[in-house]
Formats: structure tokens, sequence, C-alpha cells
């Protein structure tokens, strides 16, 4: 790969992996209010669909960037050929199963995490 397309390859659909950044914050100010409301398991799911909800069609713009065979459209341009072709609706294309891959995870994680404030809460008194 980089013989042939060089260094810059390894960067492509950079741009829209950092505008994914925002779902993340989105989910961690839920979850605290979330855990006050619902069991652990249910504000880890609303704040995991809801992050990507946020981040699907920035996801999706960056499958499509680093799959593009030519490398000489931008992310801009994708997301209005998506747009042309599939409506706006067509950014959340595989949206199914980025939540089948990341609730799993969403779920891990937090309970990873109330565990790990549990221990460190005890380990402090």
């Amino acid at each position: 790969m980089l013989r042939q397309e060089g260094v810059l390859v390894f960067f492509s659909g950079l741009a829209p992996a950092l505008l994914m950044a925002p779902a993340a914050m989105v989910q961690y100010t839920v979850i605290d209010p979330l855990r006050a409301r619902f069991p652990l398991l249910v504000a880890a799911m609303i704040a995991g669909w809801l992050s990507v909800t946020i981040k699907c069609p920035f996801d999706r713009l960056k499958t499509l960037l680093q799959n593009d065979p030519s490398k000489q459209r931008t992310a801009t341009e994708l997301f209005a050929a998506t747009v042309r072709e599939s409506g706006i609706t067509g950014l959340w294309t595989g949206y199914g199963v980025t939540l089948g891959r990341d609730m799993p995870y969403h779920l891990l994680k937090w309970g990873v995490y109330v565990q790990a404030q549990a221990l460190f809460r005890a380990t402090l008194t």
C-alpha cells in the first residue's frame, strides 16, 4: 500500500473519524443522568444508541473514503453523492449493523467502568 498509494493512504477517512468525537462526548455527558433514572444496562443502551445515531453518517463517509478506488473524491463529494443517490437516510446505511457491533461494547464498557469506580472507592475509604 505504501509503495502504490503513498503514506497518505494511512490517513484516508481521518476527517470523518474526527467528526465522530462529539458522539462520544454526548455519550459521556448523558450516562450519569441516565444512570440516575434507569438501571445501568438500560442507561448504557440508551447512551450507546444515541452515540451510534450521531456517529453513523460520519462512519459511513469514513468507510466510503477508505473504499474509494479512485482515491480522488473528498468527504464532501461523497456526502453529496450519497444524499443525491440515496437521500439523507443513505448516510445511515449500515445503522443496524453498527448498532449490533457497538452495543455489546457499550454495555461492557459501562459495566467495567461502574465496577472499577466501586473498586476504587472501596480502596480509598
